[in-house]
């Protein structure tokens, strides 16, 4: 896992958790009073939210407006996205995190 931190003039500060996860792995059904938003880089996944499912690919995007509850799993055999939030840090900055799911697998324990 690695992490760094890279300063960007007249930006807001952000938060990049850079995620490749195996097919059924993901994150279960959480919310947070903070937006997101959601790239795939590779592959195919499924986010729940608002009561309906939707499925991105690679270079599809979609942002996730504060206090929805959602979830993410991985559709295809592999896949890689990026969770970006806004971060706490006072400076403007972007943080990159990488993160690896493996062997770790998840599925949906109910519906959003």
């Amino acid at each position: 896992m690695r992490s760094e931190t890279t300063s960007v003039a007249d930006a807001a500060s952000y938060d990049v958790l850079d995620v490749t996860a195996p097919q059924e792995a993901g994150f279960p059904a959480h919310r947070h009073p903070w937006e997101e938003s959601i790239f795939v880089l590779t592959g195919e996944v499924e986010l729940r939210l608002a009561g309906r499912s939707i499925r991105l690919s690679k270079d599809q995007s979609t942002q996730i407006r504060p206090g929805v509850e959602h979830q993410i799993r991985v559709l295809s055999e592999v896949a890689q996205f990026l969770v970006v939030t806004p971060s706490p840090l006072a400076e403007s900055s972007v943080r990159t995190l990488n993160l690896a799911i493996w062997p770790i697998q998840r599925s949906f324990d109910h519906e959003v």
